[in-house]
């Protein structure tokens, strides 16, 4: 199966999972009144099938490890574009795990770019980094959507309901 046909049938089995455990905990549909956080949600979801369509091809074009590699860049772009976009601290720990970052990337990744590597995988799998980043922060934009259950831990912290 080609990129585009593994994510439309992960995002299909995904969704219908999705729906019948929404039905099965008798949830109703219902629309907030602030149509932004649903503006959010859906450029989330289209970020998301777009980062896992990039992904997939990235697999296809240069083999799954140096693609992971680079779409978990993706947290790290979040991580060092967090301090402009949601105003939070960007603290020495984070500084030094983010070079670390890069410097992994540079040894792992530099040296397939040099040995003739497929450019196109490369791309594939730097833009589905970006996508993740874009999932992400529009995600994090949508403040009165919640997901399927809330959990709220309990005093005995061995015990989780989801309410």
């Amino acid at each position: 199966m080609n990129s585009y046909e593994i994510v439309f049938l992960r995002t299909l089995i995904g969704s219908a999972l999705l729906v019948v455990i929404y039905l099965l905990k008798k949830g109703k549909f219902h629309i907030t009144s602030d149509k932004k956080d649903y503006l959010f949600i859906t450029l989330s979801g289209i970020a998301m099938g777009t980062s896992w369509m990039l992904l997939y091809e990235a697999y296809h074009q240069i083999g799954v490890g140096i693609s992971s590699l680079l779409y978990y860049c993706g947290p790290v772009i979040v991580m060092i574009l967090s301090p402009l976009i949601f105003k939070e601290k960007l603290t020495v720990p984070k500084i030094i795990g983010f070079l670390v970052v890069i410097v992994g990337i540079v040894l792992v990744n530099g040296q397939s770019a040099m040995s003739g590597i497929n450019t196109i995988g490369f791309i594939c799998g730097g833009m589905s980094a970006i996508m993740y980043f874009f999932m992400v922060t529009l995600n994090k934009q949508a403040k009165k959507i919640t997901g399927l259950g809330q959990y709220r831990i309990m005093r005995n912290p061995q015990k989780c309901d989801i309410i």
